[in-house]
């Protein structure tokens, strides 16, 4: 069954365009993928300086280990204070301040492809390379799901966006059709779970439809939830009015992530790094 829905051109203003965008609707099928919109680069720009931001936000958990500040209220670094002073005649005039460097933090970045969610698919590829090229605070690795897991990092680090983004649509073959995201998780702990740690942070963005397994799905999220630092579920229908994780597969995972928000648009996102703000307070 087809739907009628909003373009990607008007979708981070949350809006309807004139021209709308045909996609499927949720399906339990596996199919191959048919040809997508174009890529909006425009967009980029301001999802690669959101993700930075977001990212330093992911990042946050405090280092062992202290570097100087020119900010007076943070830890008072008393063994520079002193050395400072005896160029002074041993009077503390000038207080010096450290404070504890940002832990790396690497970033999973886990997206569902499957035809329910092809009408965000423009836009999560723009978002999935974003990741990849931020740099600042830690190494990124990027997966789509639909039936199968795939690994898009080395895809999306071809050339400039276009060609990044070609290459990892081209790199899921099976994409717009079915879902077992358990079945995809499982693969993820199975071939990447090295990547896994304390200091990963695990992202999906999924609405949570699911065709496999639930065992599989509950196992596989649990073992990700004990070995991760932390597990952040993306919906993009979690932003509409009323909204309730009925999903079978939202309801299973539910229990075992740490926060669960939408991503229907921009300001989505943004609501998202203010909360991670407020939380890392």
């Amino acid at each position: 069954q087809k739907l009628q829905s909003i373009s990607m051109l008007e979708w981070d203003q949350g809006g309807l365009a004139e021209d709308s965008v045909d996609t499927f609707a949720y399906s339990a099928a596996e199919t191959k993928a048919q040809g997508d919109s174009a890529v909006q680069t425009a967009q980029v720009d301001k999802l690669e300086r959101l993700v930075r931001r977001l990212s330093k936000q992911l990042a946050s958990k405090p280092s062992r280990r202290f570097t100087p500040t020119s900010k007076r209220g943070e830890l008072l670094d008393l063994r520079r204070s002193v050395r400072r002073s005896l160029s002074k005649g041993g009077e503390l005039f000038d207080l010096e301040f450290k404070r504890r460097r940002m832990g790396k933090t690497r970033i999973l970045f886990v997206f569902d492809v499957s035809g329910s969610m092809m009408v965000y698919s423009h836009f999560l590829l723009q978002l999935a390379y974003a990741f990849v090229r931020q740099r600042h605070m830690g190494r990124a690795e990027v997966f789509g799901f639909s039936t199968h897991l795939y690994h898009l990092t080395g895809h999306l680090q071809q050339g400039g966006v276009e060609e990044a983004i070609r290459a990892a649509r081209l790199a899921m073959p099976l994409r717009s059709g079915g879902t077992r995201i358990g079945f995809c998780l499982s693969q993820l702990l199975e071939r990447y779970g090295q990547l896994i740690d304390p200091q990963t942070t695990l992202i999906i963005n999924s609405d949570g439809w699911d065709t496999g397994d639930l065992a599989t799905l509950r196992r596989s999220i649990k073992t990700l939830h004990e070995r991760s630092g932390r597990v952040i579920w993306l919906n993009p229908l979690a932003g509409s009015p009323g909204f309730e994780p009925t999903a079978s597969g939202m309801k299973t995972a539910l229990p075992y992530i740490d926060v669960f928000a939408p991503s229907h648009n921009m300001a989505s996102l943004e609501a998202l790094e203010r909360r991670l703000m407020k939380a890392n307070r």
